[in-house]
């Protein structure tokens, strides 16, 4: 009985020994069946998904930028993250899709500097004719204190987050008929919804047109405007061409633009992928602003090819002086823009 007993014992032992053995190893599967559910797509979670939407081929340098930009956020966060990129005006026009961001009812959009002006009036400094001596001064400012501390301010007075600025490149004009100084003669120019772009034409002579960027070739097909200003890659991708006959190179004025997040949107991402996201902007632009470069180099000639007569400017100043009183109404008007300027003229 003694014996039986005892055996018993070392039995229930053994047992025991062997459950707490098994017990481990389920534990140890079980984090490890935790942790692959972690990797790649969140596992059982949803990804988050980020709607942006732009008025731009995706041909043109700033729209490849939001298509690598999307790849790279796919790619850096293993599907985490995934940008829908809406270019063509698909989500609505310029103005649509920013209120749209602020409102919340889209992620995310370009926002031109002139388009920003109207919330933050700082932002018209940068659109003024002429401040930009070429692209490596534009860089320079755009990727500098100045443009942080206005940056800083448009999050507080609308909530948008800026994720970094890309060039959009310096604008030429397309007329139907030939311009060759600082005097349009009364054409019907074709102007963002901005008050310098607005002003710039005016003070050229010209009658300032203000229309939606998706009605602009109807515009001219129409003969309700007879030219506009853009960058000559979008001029070009847009086929402006077939209903005008001349080119002036001005680089009058260019077009930088930040991409905006809603606020709210951007808090609900978890900060590990906000580094992400941030650093595929960075990468994005940085493509962005050779690419448009070039681009605008080749919009050119391509258009010339196609027929159009290109004017250059011989007498630069003569633009610049019919463009002054501009200067010295957002001297005036805006609090500190004279100090922003100076800054600007003092980086080149």
């Amino acid at each position: 009985m003694k014996k039986s007993w005892l055996s018993l014992l070392l039995l229930g032992c053994l047992i025991g020994l062997l459950a707490a053995c098994g017990g481990g190893e389920t534990t140890t599967n079980n984090d490890d069946s935790d942790t692959a559910s972690q990797e790649g797509n969140g596992g059982d979670q949803e990804p988050i998904v980020l709607r942006l939407g732009h008025w731009l081929t995706e041909e043109a340098p700033q729209g490849k930028q939001y298509t690598n930009f999307a790849n790279l956020v796919n790619e850096k966060t293993n599907g985490a993250v995934q940008v829908e990129v809406f270019p063509n005006s698909q989500l609505g026009n310029a103005r649509d899709l920013l209120e749209g961001v602020i409102s919340g009812t889209v992620d995310m959009t370009k926002a031109d500097d002139a388009a920003l002006a109207s919330y933050v009036p700082e932002y018209g400094i940068y659109s003024l004719p002429f401040i930009f001596e070429d692209y490596e001064h534009l860089g320079n400012v755009l990727d500098s204190e100045i443009t942080e501390e206005i940056d800083q301010k448009l999050l507080e007075e609308t909530g948008l987050v800026s994720l970094g600025w890309s060039f959009g490149g310096f604008r030429y004009f397309i007329t139907t008929e030939e311009v060759t100084g600082p005097d349009f003669n009364g054409l019907k120019i074709r102007a963002p919804e901005s008050t310098v772009y607005i002003e710039t034409i005016k003070l050229l002579n010209g009658n300032a047109t203000p229309m939606p960027w998706g009605e602009v070739y109807t515009g001219l097909e129409t003969g309700i405007i007879s030219g506009l200003e853009s960058a000559p890659s979008d001029l070009h991708l847009q086929k402006f061409y077939e209903e005008t006959k001349y080119l002036l190179a001005t680089n009058h004025i260019q077009a930088s633009a930040t991409t905006v997040i809603n606020q709210d949107k951007w808090n609900s991402i978890p900060e590990e992928y906000q580094t992400i996201i941030k650093e595929a902007m960075r990468e994005a632009i940085e493509i962005e602003r050779t690419e448009t470069e070039q681009a605008n180099i080749d919009g050119v000639e391509a258009m010339v090819e196609e027929g159009l007569i290109l004017n250059e400017v011989e007498d630069r100043q003569a633009f610049i002086d019919k463009v002054q009183p501009i200067w010295d109404s957002i001297s005036n008007e805006i609090e500190g823009a004279q100090d922003i300027i100076e800054q600007i003229q003092a980086m080149k």
